[in-house]
């Protein structure tokens, strides 16, 4: 695969308020393409949702850094909006996805997993 030449990378920064996890949005320049990085719990994805339709771009894939239930409670609100963006993770962390026990959730009182 060859890489595609682009400009500059410009990054958008959100957090939830609860475990202050770091949601970023990823474009290249001059490309409406993004990544959406380890959304959190609320606001985090709305405000990157809304983020997403000001700046007119379309998601090519979320990306988890890890399994943790704090990094991935926006997924489901992404993948609602737009239902076949890929998602991204490290395979050892593949379980934690579909397990509220060892993403840690269970341990908080939700049960997150991943559609």
């Amino acid at each position: 695969m060859n890489p595609r030449p682009h400009g500059p990378l410009s990054v958008f920064v959100t957090n939830d308020p609860m475990f202050q996890v770091n949601t970023l949005l990823l474009w290249p320049d001059g490309n409406n393409e993004c990544w959406i990085v380890d959304p959190g719990f609320q606001p985090a994805a709305q405000t990157v949702l809304e983020k997403i339709a000001e700046l007119g771009l379309t998601p090519a894939a979320i990306l988890l850094t890890h399994g943790h239930g704090d990094h991935i409670a926006g997924v489901g609100e992404i993948r609602t909006a737009f239902a076949d963006v890929p998602i991204i993770a490290p395979a050892g962390d593949a379980h934690m996805l579909t397990d509220p026990n060892a993403n840690l959730s269970a341990g908080f009182g939700v049960s997150l997993t991943v559609p």
